[in-house]
């Protein structure tokens, strides 16, 4: 998934403009949600939004977008390709950020 200590540029700037806006920690949700319009927005562009069938192709056809969460790449089935992963590391106050796993 992801975490606020990315350091992905896209990320980074989320980050900001998120504390920026909202003064609040940020849920790992908001980042995914972001990612996950920002796909959709992608997606319109391509196929537009009033045929179904046209929207699925171009929700499947979508590689190297450049998400808050990484790199985002999907496949025929619309399921992700190669996703970095988050690992995290157990810390004396909680869980930490160690580091990205990209596959």
């Amino acid at each position: 998934h992801w975490h606020e200590s990315s350091n992905n540029p896209e990320s980074r700037k989320f980050v900001n403009k998120y504390r920026k806006k909202f003064k609040d920690n940020i849920n790992p949700g908001a980042a995914l949600g972001y990612d996950a319009v920002m796909l959709l927005a992608e997606a319109i562009k391509k196929g537009g939004y009033n045929d179904s069938d046209n929207l699925r192709k171009a929700i499947s056809s979508i590689r190297h977008l450049k998400g808050v969460t990484g790199t985002i790449s999907l496949g025929n089935d619309r399921n992700p390709l190669n996703k970095s992963g988050v690992i995290m590391k157990c810390g004396k106050s909680g869980p930490l950020y160690y580091k990205t796993a990209n596959y």
